[in-house]
């Protein structure tokens, strides 16, 4: 209750906690006597979120590609590609993606298809599509 004396009724009184950076991390100090440091345990890293990992091209021309679940039913796995596979890969996703600005650009309100297709259904037949197409062209 020192601060009452001090300071004018419209001042907010001081910060019980106190933020330190200490290698890296951020630490909560409680400034009342009697108070605990809290300290947050490390984070738990994430499981299958990670994009998929594309290798250097070998001399050969190809490539090797590593899978994760939301898009391989048979991933984790690493699968080789050729040069010739992956040339329309990169085409499509180039298209997808010029297509994806133009329409955002131009009908913003076209946007609400994309969490059709993240539903559960939508998402699984692509998952198959891509796991088929891995298989197939895949060594």
């Amino acid at each position: 209750m020192a601060w009452i004396a001090a300071r004018s009724p419209t001042d907010i009184p001081p910060s019980r906690y106190r933020i330190v950076e200490r290698g890296r991390r951020l630490e909560v100090i409680d400034t009342r006597p009697g108070g605990t440091r809290a300290r947050a345990g490390r984070p738990e890293p994430m499981e299958g979120g990670a994009l998929p990992r594309l290798s250097t091209v070998k001399f050969d021309g190809t490539s090797e590609l590593l899978t994760a679940r939301w898009f391989d039913d048979h991933g984790p796995r690493r699968v080789t590609l050729t040069g010739e596979t992956l040339r329309p890969v990169w085409v499509g996703l180039a298209l997808g993606v010029a297509i994806l600005i133009a329409v955002a650009t131009f009908f913003p309100m076209a946007l609400i298809v994309i969490p059709v297709v993240g539903g559960t259904k939508p998402r699984a037949a692509l998952r198959s599509l891509a796991t088929g197409w891995l298989d197939r062209n895949g060594a």
